[in-house]
């Protein structure tokens, strides 16, 4: 290689048994191209021993073992065209759930030969919201996870401000708090599901194709690219027709905060005096994940305004609208989620619980407000508004059990 990288692409993929086919599928798009010296791919892929073959064919080790293991690929050209997986080192220690892992991995990228002028990340794994690679359930304490705190904290003290991208291949990942952290971690786009992700949902052989035509390409143009544009087959319409993909400039977020911030002040007061028209206007249709509580932020806003009426505070609403607008960049919405009246996901959602114990909301929301929530730290009045609806909403269903 001469000079720098233009581009290193990195992957850090939790690939449990039941994603090697789509794994295996992604590289074999990618293998099929022959990689240029502007661009690097570096994988980071922790998988069950025993399933490696499926996904590396040519992996010489032994796969009878039950345990995990981690394996650290770049891709390089191939002599009879297209490129290959070379295997760099396998480590039986190494956790995508740590953050002190997951940094050491970045800075040897950035302090070797694979290190770039611009990155690009790709997570892949089980997704939930807040945070990615979860094993257990975030409705008990039980579950382990990289939440999004951490990963800012591990490219900020790396890549001062050079990853310009990420892609999210995990599920609810257009989340506000993921949003706004990546943000402050200096990240320009975010490409992810709101909503129906499958692991199949991204055109590789595009998205690298282009790529490695024009190694120089923006990160805008690079994340444009991602959302799916191909014309699907009848497979992939029926995987991907509940799925929202969105592409998100993530500079949005500072004119968010602050006009969330004073619909929350408003919303407040409005709770104070006319709580049963806004617990009305949130309809349950609208959730788009039961046990987070999760709905779209601009779908729940523009309803709550039509339901108060008078033109409620038109002047503010017509500022998010201008943002919504400018916000995403691209997206992708499925055929059955296109036939829905009103909308349920329009690019960005939110938590907002109808009963005080729900365990997303407490846990990752509320009452974690220094570590993993964003909204609870950047959107206080936001937030004082969800803990006076949540109260109402709990208040309705206690009476309901419970008459007088």
């Amino acid at each position: 290689m001469a000079g720098m990288h233009k581009w290193t692409v990195i992957y850090l993929m939790d690939c449990p048994g039941n994603t090697t086919t789509a794994a295996k599928a992604m590289f074999d798009d990618i293998l099929s191209l022959t990689i240029p010296d502007e661009i690097c791919i570096s994988i980071c892929l922790q998988i069950p021993i025993a399933a490696i073959k499926k996904v590396d064919p040519l992996y010489q080790g032994p796969v009878n073992s039950q345990e995990q293991t981690t394996l650290f690929y770049q891709v390089v050209r191939n002599a009879g065209g297209g490129s290959k997986l070379r295997l760099l080192h396998k480590d039986d220690a190494f956790d995508i759930t740590s953050s002190e892992d997951v940094r050491n991995f970045f800075q040897s990228i950035q302090a070797g030969e694979q290190k770039a002028e611009n990155y690009m990340l790709f997570t892949w794994g089980h997704g939930a919201a807040i945070s990615v690679f979860v094993s257990g359930t975030m409705q008990t304490e039980s579950h382990k996870m990289l939440d999004m705190v951490e990963l800012k904290e591990a490219i900020l003290h790396t890549f001062s401000g050079k990853l310009k991208l990420i892609v999210m291949v995990d599920c609810f990942m257009q989340y506000f708090d993921t949003g706004l952290l990546l943000h402050q971690a200096n990240v320009e786009y975010l490409v992810a599901a709101q909503y129906g992700i499958t692991f199949f949902g991204y055109n590789y052989r595009k998205i690298f194709g282009e790529l490695y035509a024009t190694p120089g390409m923006s990160s805008k143009e690079l994340a444009t690219l991602v959302i799916p544009t191909r014309p699907l087959s009848k497979e992939l319409k029926d995987r991907l027709a509940c799925a929202a993909f969105f592409a998100t400039k993530l500079s949005s977020y500072d004119e968010l905060v602050s006009i969330m911030n004073k619909l929350g002040e408003r919303l407040s007061k409005e709770m104070d005096e006319r709580p049963d028209v806004i617990y009305s206007a949130i309809k349950s249709d609208n959730y788009l994940n039961g046990a987070g509580k999760l709905m779209d932020l601009f779908v729940l806003i523009y309803g709550i305004a039509k339901a108060l009426g008078n033109n409620w505070e038109a002047q503010t609403i017509a500022q998010l609208r201008s943002l919504h607008e400018n916000m995403f960049i691209a997206k992708f919405t499925g055929h059955e989620l296109n036939k829905l009246e009103p909308k349920i996901a329009l690019g960005l959602s939110v938590s907002i619980p109808n009963t005080a114990d729900n365990h997303f909301y407490n846990g990752f929301v509320r009452y974690n407000p220094g570590s993993i929530s964003g909204i609870a730290v950047a959107c206080r009045e936001w937030a004082t508004f969800v803990d006076k609806y949540v109260e109402y909403a709990d208040g309705l269903k206690i009476q309901t059990i419970f008459p007088n």
